[in-house]
């Protein structure tokens, strides 16, 4: 609904305008002011789409009128109404940027002629404005995610050349980084844009990184419970969408120029949510990520261990061991997930070789549950089933 100021001095020449607007199949929210004054406060108070003005009025004419709105910036589209012997007042309004002149007495085809095309000057406008936004919201992602994933501060410069995404950019606080599947992200965007927010009821900023990644900003303080945040973000998606993430939650955002770190350790997190145990939630504050975290230096061969203990049948030794392996495992993040698969294969094998089902198709099942696995807990899973197999196997014999 466009909103339209009508300004004339004479109730019913205001009356016949307002019942030619009706008459259209817009649908105006219609203002009256008998003259310049008038108008001009209800402006300040509430601005309009467009303005609709006599030339003639007391106190202050259309013309003044036109110039007070021009000398406070604004460049709202205005209609004149005139008479023929009024051309020169005709002119002064042309300076001021009034292209639209009604001639009264006012002919309604060609009132209405005007009226559209001030809303087509109106939507063009719009439009307009859209595209800059867009351009700009672009630009600021883009030089957001390069300084995020590079670092250099010539992106960090340039996000802050603009005065409004610079205050933007300096008021993060926390980052979250959330992963998901089946191209989630990519086909939702906009409505966790719009959603996410709602949701947690606070100011939030996003950037898409890829179809299943996206990074959520926050610029508010949330008490510095934001691993809980994260929780709750992950049971909203899976209560809404029916879909599993992983979201890995920053420490404090003390200073801008520190993102592009913190960022990298958001990435470090989630590459290591293999090896995490139904893990669902990384971050700095009791989640499986610590800063001052040392890598073991010196492993155990445990996979000769548990080989020696399927050999001799120790069962108690044997599910001992495996857990020691699974800890170690966990602990280092270190070895490359083929690595480790190739490790647990070789254990399954192990295991069906003393069941003497070797090349069994329920082998080759477990070994291609392995292989498939996109986490440490999967494999878990299928390890730990095999143990149970050749435990019951064990006490039959």
């Amino acid at each position: 609904m466009r909103k339209v100021l009508l300004v004339d001095d004479e109730k019913i020449e205001r009356n016949g305008i307002r019942m030619l607007l009706q008459r259209m199949p817009e649908e105006f929210e219609i203002r009256e002011a008998s003259n310049g004054v008038e108008a001009l406060r209800m402006l300040r108070e509430e601005t309009a789409d467009m303005v609709l003005t006599d030339i003639k009025m007391p106190q202050m004419d259309g013309i003044e009128l036109i110039e007070k709105i021009r000398e406070y910036g604004s460049q709202m589209p205005i209609a004149i109404f005139s008479g023929y012997g009024e051309f020169d007042y005709a002119q002064k309004a042309i300076r001021n940027g009034v292209s639209n002149y009604i001639l009264k007495p006012v002919k309604p085809q060609e009132f209405e002629e005007t009226i559209r095309k001030i809303l087509r000057t109106i939507e063009q406008r719009e439009q307009e404005r859209e595209k800059q936004r867009e351009s700009r919201q672009y630009l600021y992602r883009h030089y957001l995610k390069m300084y995020l994933e590079t670092g250099k501060s010539t992106y960090a410069e340039l996000l802050k050349s603009n005065p409004e995404k610079s205050e933007q950019f300096n008021r993060i606080q926390c980052m979250m980084l959330m992963e998901t599947e089946d191209n989630f992200v990519e086909s939702h965007e906009a409505e966790l844009e719009e959603k996410l927010p709602q949701f947690l009821d606070r100011e939030l900023g996003f950037l898409s990184l890829d179809m299943n990644q996206l990074l959520i900003l926050f610029y508010q303080s949330a008490s510095n419970n934001y691993m809980r945040i994260g929780e709750a973000v992950r049971e909203w998606l899976k209560q809404e969408y029916g879909m599993e993430s992983y979201i890995a939650v920053s420490r404090p955002v003390k200073h801008s120029d520190h993102l592009s770190k913190l960022y990298a350790e958001l990435e470090t997190q989630l590459e290591n949510k293999f090896y995490q145990l139904d893990e669902h939630i990384f971050g700095y504050d009791g989640g499986t990520f610590s800063e001052d975290e040392t890598p073991i230096q010196q492993k155990t061969d445990f996979q000769a261990i548990l080989q020696e203990n399927i050999r001799k049948k120790e069962i108690p030794q044997l599910w001992d061991n495996y857990y020691k392996l699974r800890q170690q495992i966990r602990a280092a993040s270190m070895d490359s997930q083929m690595y480790i698969k190739f490790i647990f294969t070789e254990l399954i094998r192990d295991i069906y070789e003393q069941m003497q089902a070797v090349g069994s198709e329920e082998m080759k099942a477990d070994v291609e549950k392995v292989y498939q696995s996109g986490s440490l807990g999967s494999i878990c899973e299928v390890i730990e089933g095999c143990i149970h197999k050749f435990e019951k196997n064990c006490l039959a014999e």
